[in-house]
Formats: C-alpha cells, sequence, structure tokens
C-alpha cells in the first residue's frame, strides 16, 4: 500500500461499485494490434489479518496497467491515453471476495471511520472493476485482497494473478494479460517470535501519556505518521518507520524477514537477489533505515536511486525527484512496465512473476524484445542506449566488427536477446579488450543453443586476450563471470589481471541467482586460455568456480541438483600468477549429497599448466576441489611460485562425502618457504569421507623435487589421503627428490583414513631426503580396514637425524597385506641417539600382516647406537604378523659401539608365522652390539606359530656377535635354535645364497640359477594367503610356468622373494647359426640395431634376440628343446648353447618377434660337440621359404601376431599402434627403429601381397 489516503480515510464510500461483468465482448476485428501491460505498485503489499486489537496496514492493493498500440516500420508505437477512450479491467481468477478471509470489515468504522459494505476497500475498489482513466496509464487502487484464495482459506498464497482486460473506444476487447498482485499476511510480530501476542506490543504502551490499551483496535498510523497512509501521527510520536527500525535495529541488524513478509513468503524474489543482494545493500542494517528517517528523510516517498553511482549510474536514473515506482522512460512507459515492480525485478524466482513477458517475448526477464511494442526490429538505440537488435542470436559472428565491436557487446546482446541456436563469436588473434566483471547470463543457453568464444582459427598469431581493469569489490572482482549460463566455451581467449592486485577471479562460474532455482553452470568448457593473475591478492584464482552469485561470497543451500556446477571441463590452459590455480567449490551437501557439483574435469583433455602459484602466508594449492563428486584432476603440470609460507599443497581435494574422484597424470613441483610449523603436500585428498561405495583413485602422477625449508615440525607429503572413503587407490606414481629441513616427519605416500580398502601399488618412491632431524616414511598405512601394499619401489631414501621406515602400518588397519615391494638404499644418516632407525616394513598396529614376496637391502645407519638399530622386517604391533617369501639382506656397519641389528624383529605379543624367508644378515657390530638373523623381544615362545619352517638364517661367521638367534640369549648356532623352538623351522637352514649382485649399489637380490643353492626347492607352499607368485610376478612351483631347470626338477617352492631355475647348468655343445632377418637387413654389411625409446635394445653388435627351437626328426610338432633370448650379431651370427644330452638330429627353427617361423631343410645331426648351420642359402630353408635381397638370404619379416601367415591381421595390428603414433621396442615395430609407422607397413604390405606363410615338415 503506497498511495495516499489522507483525504480518502475519512469520506463516505459511494456504494455503487462498477465491476468487469460489463466488458464481454471479443477481441475487436481490426488490423491494429494493441498489447497491455500491468503490474503492482510494489512488488509486496502486506497486511493485518485480524485486527481485533491493532492496525499496522489495511488490505489494500494498488495495480497499475498501460495499453500499447503496437507500431510498425512507419509508425512508432503509441501507449493509449486518456483521450482514447480506451479502458482496462481488472478481476482475480479463484479470489472473488475477502469476507471471511479477515475480519477487517467488523472494525473499518472503528479504525477509519467509514462503514464499508462488504468486499469493498477503502477506496471503493472491489475485487473486480474498472481501472481509472490517469493520462496514459490505468490504475485502481485500495483493491481488498488477501492471500487467500476461495478454495483455500488456510494457506497464503501471495503471488495470485489479476487479469487485466483493455478494450477501445467501441468496447471492444483488445488485449488481456495477467499480472501478479501480491500480498501478504506475514506481519511477523508474532509468529517470529520477538512478542508473545498483540497485547504483548499494546501493553508495552501503557506509559504513554494519553494511550488506552481498552480503545482496541488501535490504528499505530493514529499517533505514528506514516506517510504512506497519508496519516500525519499526533506530532509528537516519532513516525511509524523511525520508531519501529531503531527500537526493533538495536537487536535485529539485517534480519529483515523478522517483520516484512517473511520466511514463507520471501517477497524479495527478484534478479537483485538473485545476483547475491539483500536488504542492507540498498537500504542500509535495520537501525540505520529507522535513523535516516529521524534525521529528515520521509519514508516510502525517498528511498535508494537505482541512478546512484554506487549502483546503475545515470544511464539508468529515475525521473528527476520521483522514485523507481513513479518514473517513466522509453515512450512515456513507466520503469515498472518492462522491469515489474520493485523488489520483484524479472526474473524472479516466482513463475507468476515472469509469466506476462514469457507470454509477451517468449523468454522470461526484462522486456527487451523491441518488436513487442514496434512490431519489428529497430535499429536504432533502445532505453538506456541499449541496441535495438533485440532478435536473439544465432550463427557467427566476428569481434570486432560493426555488429560487435568488443567482446562486451556481445555479452550484452546475449544477456539482452537470448539466442534462437547456437552461437560463435570468433575472436581476431592478437586482439585486446580492457574490461572488468564481463558477465555471462544466459538462460536459455542448451545442449542445442551453444555459446562459444574463440580465437579465430583462420587467423595465425596470438590469442586474443581481455585486459582487466582495477577492481571495485573487496572480494568478488573478475575478467569473465559465467552466471549460471550453460553449454559455454571459451578457447584462447586470454585473460591478463597480472597488473591488477584487486581482482580475485580470472574466469569465474557463479549461480545466476541468490534464491531457487539458483541455476549453476552445466556443460563449462574452458580451454587453451592462458591467465594471468596478480597473486599479491591472496584471494586470486585464475578459474574459479563458486556456490554463491556474482557481488557476494554467501555460500547458498542448494535444492535441485540443476543448482550445481555439472559436466564442466577446462583443458590445455596455462594459470600463472595466481594464489590459487584453478579452484572448484560445490555446495556442502548433506546426506544424499545428490548436490555437489558432479563430473567437472581439470586437464583430462589436454594438459593445464598451473605456474607460479602462492607466495604469502595464506594456504596455497595449485589446484583445489570441494563439494564435487566424479571430480578428475587429469595430466596437468602444477608447480609453485616462491615464498609460501603458510600450508602449500599442489593439488588438493576436500569435503565432498562419499564421493569419488579420479587424480591421474599430474606433475607437481612445490616449495615451500616456510619458517613455522606448516603442512606441504604434493597431492592431498581430503575428499570422499564416510564410505559409501565410492572409490579415491590416485595413480601415474609424477611429483618431484618438492621441499620445505622450515625448521619446526610441519610434515612434507608427497602423498597423502586423509579421508575415508571405500576405496582408496594410489598407484603408478613417482614420487621424488624430495627435502624436508625441519623436525617434521616426510611421508612418500599416507593413507591413515577409516575406509574400508586402501591399495598402494606399483609406485615409484626414491631419493627423498631430510636435511633437518625429522623422520622419514616412505609408505604409511593406518586405520584402513585393509591396506594393501604391492609391488612398489622404494629406494635411496636418507634422513639425516630421524628414523626411516620404508612400509609402516600404525593402528586401525584389520588387514595389512604388504608383498612385492622392493626395498633398498634407507638412511638415517648423521642420527647418534637411541631412536635413530632404520626398519624395512614395520608393523605397528595392524592386527593382521600379511607380508611376503619382498626385496629388503641395503639399509644403514652410519653412526647409530641402538641394538638393533636396523631391522629388515620388524613385526611388533596387532595380533598376527605373517612373513613369507621375503629376501632380506643386510650388511650395515655403524660407528656407534652398542650398535647391532636384525634381519628379523619380532614382537611376543602378537603371534608370528615366519616361513619360506631368506633371512641374511652379515652387518658389523659395535663393541657391544649383535648381528641377529632372528630376534625377538623375549624368550615367550607361545606366539612363535608352531608352523614356521623352511627359512633361510644366515648372521655371518658365527660368533658371540653373530648370533643366528637372540630373544635375550644368545644362540649362535642354527641348531641352538632349532633345539629350542622345535618342531619349529626343524628343516630351516643356514647358508648365504648365491644372489646376483650384493656388492655394488643397488644389489639385485635375485638368486643366481647356475649355482647350488638350499633356496631351491627348499620352501613349503603357503595357501593362506594364496601365494602363487614371486616378486616378479612368476609362478611358484607347482603353479603353471614356474622357472624350472630341466636337469634338476623343482621339487618345492624357492626360498625367498624369487622364484628360480636352480641347479648347476649341465656340459653345453654349440650350434653356430648364420641367418639374416629381413626387418632389420640394411644391406651387405648386415643388420641395424633393434631400438627401443632410450636406443638400441641390446649391446653393441646385437641386432635382436632370437628363439632357437630343436624339433624331432620323426615327429616336427614335439619340441625337443628351446634355448630363448639368443643374442643375434648385426653380422648374422648366432651361438646357441645345446646341453649335451641333445645328441641326434634335430630339425633348427628360428623364431623372431614378427618374423616367420623358418626351419631347417632337413634334420641335422647334433653328435659332435659344435654344429654350425647357415640359413643364408635358398635350400637351407625348408621349403626354400627364405627371401634374397641383395647378397643374402633373409627370413621373411611381417609375422606379427606369430601364427605363421603374413596377412591383413598382421596389418591391422601395425596400422592400430601406428594410428596412436606407438613407439618402443613392440612386435609391431618391423623395422627396428623404434616407431611404428608408414615403413613398417610397407615392408609387411610386401609381403602380405604374396602370400607368404610358414612352410614345415
Amino acid at each position: 500500500m503506497k498511495r495516499m489516503l489522507s483525504l480518502l480515510l475519512f469520506i463516505l464510500i459511494i456504494p455503487s461499485i462498477f465491476s468487469a461483468s460489463s466488458h464481454v465482448g471479443k477481441k475487436a476485428p481490426t488490423t491494429e494490434n494493441y498489447i497491455v501491460i500491468g503490474w503492482n505498485e510494489l512488488g509486496m503489499h502486506c497486511a493485518n489479518k485480524f485486527f481485533d486489537n491493532m492496525c499496522i496496514l489495511p488490505p489494500y492493493n494498488n495495480h497499475l496497467a498501460q495499453i500499447i498500440k503496437v507500431g510498425s516500420p512507419t509508425q512508432l508505437p503509441e501507449v493509449m491515453g486518456a483521450s482514447s477512450g480506451f479502458s482496462v479491467t481488472y478481476e482475480i481468477p479463484g479470489d472473488t471476495y475477502s469476507v471471511g478471509k479477515t475480519n477487517f470489515w467488523s472494525f473499518a468504522l472503528q479504525l477509519f471511520g467509514v462503514n464499508l459494505p462488504d468486499n469493498i476497500g477503502l477506496t471503493g475498489n472491489g475485487l473486480t472493476g474498472t481501472m481509472t482513466d490517469t493520462n496514459n496509464y490505468y490504475l485502481a487502487t485500495g483493491i481488498p485482497i488477501t492471500p487467500y484464495t476461495d478454495n483455500n482459506f488456510l494457506t497464503e498464497n501471495p503471488f495470485q494473478l489479476t487479469l487485466l482486460k483493455a478494450f477501445n473506444a467501441s468496447n471492444q476487447l483488445i488485449a488481456t494479460t495477467q499480472s501478479v498482485i501480491p500480498v501478504s499476511n506475514e506481519i511477523n510480530c508474532v509468529s517470529s517470535g520477538c512478542h508473545t501476542s498483540e497485547m504483548d506490543i499494546l501493553q508495552h504502551h501503557e506509559n504513554v501519556s494519553g494511550f488506552n490499551i481498552n480503545n482496541r483496535p488501535i490504528f499505530c498510523a493514529t499517533c505514528h505518521a506514516d506517510p504512506v497512509l497519508g496519516m500525519p501521527g499526533n506530532g509528537t510520536a516519532p513516525k511509524f518507520s523511525q520508531v519501529i527500525h531503531e527500537k526493533h535495529g538495536e537487536f535485529i541488524s539485517t534480519d529483515c524477514y523478522k517483520c516484512h513478509p517473511g520466511p514463507n513468503t520471501q517477497c524479495f524474489r527478484d534478479t537483485m537477489h538473485a545476483a547475491g543482494l539483500t536488504c542492507v545493500n540498498c537500504h542500509g542494517n535495520v537501525f540505520n533505515v529507522g535513523k535516516t528517517v529521524e534525521n529528515g528523510r520521509t519514508p516510502w516517498l525517498q528511498e535508494p536511486s537505482c541512478g546512484a553511482a554506487a549502483c546503475h549510474g545515470d544511464n539508468f536514473a529515475e525521473n528527476p525527484g520521483k522514485l523507481f515506482r513513479e518514473s517513466k522512460g522509453h515512450g512515456n512507459l513507466f520503469c515498472s512496465a518492462c522491469h515489474n515492480s520493485p523488489h520483484a525485478i524479472v526474473p524472479t524466482n516466482k513463475a507468476e512473476d515472469n509469466l506476462q513477458n514469457i507470454t509477451l517475448q517468449g523468454f522470461s526477464g526484462t522486456l527487451r524484445k523491441c518488436s513487442v511494442c514496434h512490431g519489428y526490429t529497430p535499429t536504432a538505440p533502445g532505453p538506456h542506449g541499449l541496441s535495438g537488435n533485440t532478435v536473439p542470436l544465432s550463427g557467427s559472428y566476428i569481434i570486432p566488427s560493426t555488429t560487435y565491436p568488443t567482446i562486451a557487446s556481445a555479452f550484452a546482446d546475449l544477456n539482452t536477446n537470448g539466442l534462437t541456436s547456437s552461437v560463435t563469436f570468433l575472436i581476431d588473434a592478437g586482439y585486446t579488450e580492457n574490461a572488468l566483471g564481463l558477465t555471462l547470463t544466459v538462460p536459455e543457453a542448451n545442449s542445442t543453443k551453444t555459446i562459444t568464444f574463440k580465437k579465430n582459427p583462420s587467423q595465425l598469431g596470438v590469442n586474443p586476450k581481455l585486459i582487466v581493469n582495477t577492481g571495485t569489490s573487496a572480494v568478488t572482482d573478475a575478467g569473465i563471470i559465467i552466471a549460471g549460463t550453460d553449454y559455454v566455451t571459451f578457447e584462447s581467449l586470454d585473460i591478463d589481471a597480472s597488473a591488477q592486485s584487486t581482482i580475485e577471479w580470472g574466469y569465474a562460474l557463479l549461480k545466476r541467482r541468490g534464491a531457487s532455482p539458483f541455476d549453476g553452470c552445466q556443460h563449462v568448457t574452458i580451454k587453451g586460455c592462458y591467465v594471468s593473475m596478480n597473486r599479491t591478492n591472496t584471494k586470486s584464482v585464475g578459474i574459479y568456480s563458486g556456490n554463491h552469485v556474482a557481488g557476494s561470497t554467501t555460500s547458498l543451500t542448494l535444492l535441485s541438483a540443476s543448482d550445481a556446477c555439472n559436466n564442466c571441463q577446462f583443458d590445455n590452459n596455462t594459470v600463472s600468477g595466481a594464489y590459487t590455480g584453478i579452484s572448484l567449490n560445490g555446495f556442502s551437501s548433506s546426506a544424499p549429497y545428490t548436490f555437489f557439483d558432479h563430473s567437472n574435469e581439470i586437464g583430462q583433455f589436454g594438459k593445464n599448466s598451473v605456474l607460479n602459484f602462492g607466495g604469502s602466508n595464506v594456504a596455497a594449492y595449485g589446484i583445489y576441489v570441494a563439494s564435487q563428486d566424479q571430480v578428475k584432476i587429469m595430466n596437468d603440470s602444477v608447480v609453485s611460485g616462491a615464498g609460501s609460507t603458510n600450508r602449500l599443497a599442489g593439488i588438493a581435494l576436500s569435503g565432498s562425502t562419499g564421493s569419488s574422484a579420479d587424480i591421474s597424470g599430474n606433475y607437481v613441483m612445490v616449495a615451500s618457504s616456510a619458517t613455522t610449523n606448516q603442512n606441504v603436500y604434493g597431492i592431498w585428498n581430503n575428499y570422499g569421507s564416510t564410505p559409501s561405495a565410492n572409490a579415491i583413485r590416485i595413480h601415474n602422477n609424477r611429483i618431484q623435487s618438492y621441499t620445505s625449508t622450515h625448521t619446526s615440525s610441519g610434515p612434507l607429503y608427497g602423498i597423502l589421503n586423509s579421508a575415508s572413503a571405500d576405496s582408496v587407490l594410489i598407484y603408478d606414481n613417482v614420487i621424488s627428490g624430495s627435502s624436508l629441513s625441519g623436525t617434521g616427519t616426510q611421508y612418500g605416500i599416507r593413507s591413515d583414513a577409516s575406509g574400508n580398502e586402501t591399495s598402494i601399488y606399483n609406485n615409484i618412491i626414491h631419493d627423498l631426503v631430510n636435511t633437518g632431524s625429522g623422520g622419514m616414511i616412505p609408505v604409511y598405512t593406518a586405520l584402513f580396514g585393509t591396506a594393501n601394499v604391492y609391488s612398489n619401489q622404494i629406494y635411496n631414501c636418507t634422513a639425516n637425524g630421524g628414523s626411516v621406515y620404508g612400509i609402516y602400518s600404525l593402528t586401525g588397519t584389520n588387514t595389512w597385506n604388504v608383498y612385492r615391494n622392493s626395498l633398498h638404499g634407507l638412511v638415517s644418516n648423521t642420527g647418534t641417539t637411541a631412536s635413530c632407525l632404520v626398519y624395512g616394513v614395520y608393523n605397528n598396529g595392524a592386527a593382521i600382516a600379511e607380508i611376503y614376496n619382498n626385496f629388503i637391502s641395503e639399509l644403514y645407519t652410519p653412526k647409530a647406537t641402538a641394538s638393533p638399530a636396523i631391522c629388515g622386517l620388524y613385526l611388533t604391533g596387532g595380533s598376527t604378523n605373517n612373513a613369507y617369501f621375503n629376501t632380506i639382506y643386510l650388511n650395515a656397519t655403524s660407528t656407534g659401539a652398542t650398535f647391532g641389528s636384525a634381519a628379523i624383529y619380532a614382537g611376543t605379543t602378537a603371534t608370528v608365522d615366519m616361513r619360506d624367508n631368506i633371512a641374511v644378515n652379515i652387518s658389523v657390530p659395535g663393541n657391544s652390539g649383535l648381528t641377529v638373523s632372528y630376534r625377538r623381544a623375549d624368550n615367550n615362545l607361545s606366539t612363535y606359530a608352531n608352523g614356521s619352517n623352511n627359512n633361510d638364517f644366515y648372521s655371518g661367521t658365527p660368533g658371540p656377535k653373530n648370533l643366528i638367534y637372540f630373544d635375550g640369549t644368545p644362540y649362535v648356532n642354527l641348531a641352538d635354535l632349532q633345539a629350542l623352538v622345535s618342531p619349529r623351522d626343524n628343516v630351516s637352514f643356514s647358508e648365504i645364497p648365491p644372489f646376483v649382485n650384493v656388492s655394488t649399489p643397488p644389489f639385485n637380490l635375485h638368486i643366481q640359477s647356475a649355482i647350488n643353492t638350499l633356496c631351491e626347492s627348499g620352501a613349503v607352499s603357503v595357501s593362506l594367503p594364496t601365494i602363487n607368485n614371486d616378486l616378479d610376478g612368476d609362478s611358484r612351483y607347482p603353479n603353471a610356468g614356474y622357472p624350472d631347470n630341466i636337469f634338476h626338477p623343482a621339487t618345492g617352492p624357492d626360498v625367498g622373494a624369487d622364484e628360480f631355475a636352480g641347479g648347476v647348468i649341465p656340459p653345453m655343445r654349440t650350434l653356430n647359426l648364420t641367418l639374416f632377418l629381413e626387418s632389420l637387413y640394411s644391406g651387405a654389411a648386415g643388420m641395424n640395431q633393434a631400438r627401443d625409446l632410450n636406443g638400441p635394445r641390446f649391446g653393441a653388435g646385437i641386432a635382436d634376440q632370437i628363439t632357437v627351437e630343436l624339433h624331432n626328426a620323426q615327429a616336427y610338432q614335439v619340441i625337443e628343446y628351446t634355448a630363448p633370448n639368443i643374442n643375434l650379431g648385426t653380422d648374422g651370427h648366432a651361438n646357441v648353447p645345446v646341453p649335451m644330452i641333445y645328441s641326434g638330429n634335430y630339425y633348427i627353427t628360428i623364431r623372431h618377434r614378427n618374423s616367420l617361423e623358418t626351419t631347417s631343410a632337413t634334420a641335422i645331426s647334433f653328435s659332435t660337440n659344435t654344429i654350425t648351420y647357415n640359413f643364408d642359402f635358398q635350400q637351407m630353408a625348408y621349403g626354400n621359404n627364405v627371401k634374397f635381397i641383395n647378397t643374402h638370404y633373409c627370413i621373411f619379416t611381417g609375422d606379427v601376431n606369430q601364427d605363421g601367415i603374413i596377412n591383413s591381421s598382421d596389418m591391422l595390428l601395425v596400422q592400430s599402434l601406428g594410428s596412436i603414433f606407438g613407439t618402443g621396442y613392440v612386435h609391431e615395430d618391423i623395422n627396428g627403429d623404434g616407431l611404428v609407422d608408414f615403413w613398417d607397413m610397407l615392408l609387411l604390405d610386401n609381403n602380405m601381397a604374396a602370400l607368404v606363410m610358414k612352410i614345415v615338415p
């Protein structure tokens, strides 16, 4: 209610009321077109529902309309005025009466001094009627509507629709429309909880002179002046707006819905609300509203201005001395005719508000389609200087051009006009534009109406660039903002904010609205862009998405999956100088977490480079994501800048309960300059907790040269997972070159959260260094139900002063499976205390530990004093420790007088089962130290499992300091141990096996098969866990394919981590072969060397390797002997060792990885010590199946799949790998140059055309 009533409140209302029922004519049959536009004076009117005690506002609603005669190219549109004889009627379908929905009419006489007829308001208007013609608009005041329809007296409907009908002078219907007539009873004095009752309010006035509570109902404006009602007050009491806001502003600062409608109605619902503005942005806080009245402002008649410099500026200003609701502009239209009412500026979050403009122009928002009024699209500028081209866009456009001289002009037209189909803007190479906060908000964009801004592909030169102007906001300035617009692509459009420390975001993906539906960005792509930021602004982010609107960082509470930011892609971008490179932030949704952002990817289709990030005392991240699901961070390069002194992470993931993520193929290098206790991470996952069948995959990343220079206790992590996801998989990563100078612990990989399962495998962790006194743990697990640590390589990890544990488990893990790992070169370099320790594998808490098939060697503590300071296996935690098939070789020395070591150390609380291990310790003990193969904490053998056996315990030359076993009592010899623990270890033995290399680092703990050893067949099979393979994946006896020496067949698996074909090799005879391979043939000089990515695959003079088979002379299909991996010289010669037992006649068959199987012409006698055979003659090959090239006969090439025929199936294999530019030593590389390409196909094609196939007996 915003019209003055000073006279109307006291006049006698004429009872004869005109209604719209007299206007029933159809639309006039005329060629002239008209439209009618209606609106309410304000975005919301409120009124008391009950008037027994008091009245703040009566039912009183004002509605306006304008009739427009639609123009043409030769005639401007016309706003119809009083002289036209036109009229407008109004009605409210579904709401035909108010009496009974409120008791206003029972108290109208006492309150307003008028005796009103039922359903007639204070100005004589009812719920239907004819609007008053007021020059060039139509007005109905005082419509006594309530928020209840005829069908529902209980539930408010604050946004009912009027039906307006326009008639010409002949009473013919010419146009209709529907517009909102808003009303609410949500005056919340009591319902907000502030007052217990209306009487409570009145009783606060009992001490006011002249106030009599018995004179109810009491009209507040009787004493408190209210200009909106035309009530002057009693001259002594403060104005109503002043006293209400000042009084309540003492304890309510910004919650306007405590009084105004309201938590349910939410009357502030428009585009400004969607942009993140609140009441306070325009009006100030509650107390300020009252204070300005006290200082002379007239409430309701002096309000904030759209044209204020801090808002829209002069180009959007109201008429002088008038408010927005009173102002007119383009063609004498009210501002509200195009924009709708104050507080309900379209588009709003209410469909009812948007209905009228959708009906008129086909889409919501400002009435901006010029043809609605003009009948066509003018070319001249329209209101506020906007382009006359209001036709929705489609097709391709050039920037700069006459149509779109700037990127900003393209944004403006898209926002104003929308689009009918996909649109592409091609921006000239080298083009630059200065701008700030270009915002794209096009709600109709979708999969068939896409928007693309890209560098013109027909032009060479540098990318176009947006140079960002100085920011005007404290926290929300950007180069480009995508506000809830879907299917947008920005390609090769650079943003340069490097000169501006006031800019927060380069590209920003935000919500379109601040109220539901919030409308997040979907399917946005940013690729090939170079974003330069200024990292002196610690809030700066190169590419950003946030759960808020532009102009505010207040997080929104989403209600729909479409409100989130989903399916967006960020590829091939470079972000330089941002404090955080790329940051995606969704809504922290509660269960079931469906409102997280979903399926966003960073780098999946092309590497992003994040450079020079961080650099101050605020936490810094190269890439950061939170509240996401199914996010992918892949193939990116992340390198920090100098100067970061707070938390620092290359890639960090946070929150996101129950979510999945894939972090793969990234290169990370971070360097911290912190001087205090700060954590540093290569990759940190704190995302996906609360197991929900979700998986975190961190794989194929390279984390290199990550450093921290502080001297306090902050840790350094290559990869940290601290989230309890259902499954955490960390694999195929390379972590190297780290340095930590403080007292904190350094971790290569750490995964310690209470999820169901974590698996850490196929990682390479090497050359980690602590230069301070902190410890080091290359692999750390804890808390997971099951932790699997396997097939990792850990080497050259050095801590100067702290302990080093290669693979470590703390409490909380139920099952810890550690197998097929190789650990060597673990060093605590300068530590001299008893706490400076080096353990290969350390179980300090896993309930059940299964430790098998591991290589452990080169553990050193050159100054340690502990005994034992070094242990290959250190098994003290949990309830069960099972150690099977491990190979441990220790050869340490120390200057510490009490230095000692143990290949295996076991506590006596947990059960320890040890089978099939090699535990060699030849370390040199200190003067009072011990070198022990197997050491236990004390002499309690009840936890040494009865099945323990088949171990190789060796500790050098037996003596008082070189012991097989120690439990407080020394046991020098194996027999002493066996007598003590029988029947355990009754077939264990003591020897130093014939290792391949234990003299020159890195050691090779594989066993030489040509030297006899008790390890051959000396083990017993283990079925729980099932151990069918060795460290290399070779089968263990008796599984198919196990290594075997046919002269000494295996009778059991081999002791240690290496399954080998042991036994002395028998006397051999020599087969001297001459042959040439077509694939490598280089002419008379011989053959080229086969190559891989690193150069020649084999040593000097070696062309390739072949396999030689001896076949039975009578039954060719029987292979009597196979000699694999035979070196074939570039001169065509190969020497093949053949055991002397093969002394009969045999066909000689040659096999090569991509050559045709070729056999000798006849069976050859092997009765002599040396046999010579030359395939360099056609008649020497069975069926003459060789090919003459220049001066030599060569074996045919091209049998890639080794099926005995060169045909299209071989060609398909070469073409398939060649199509992706395959490289390396692979079968498809026919000519052996390390590349799969056309030349390989050419060689194969020649033989394929000739239908070449094998010919054998």
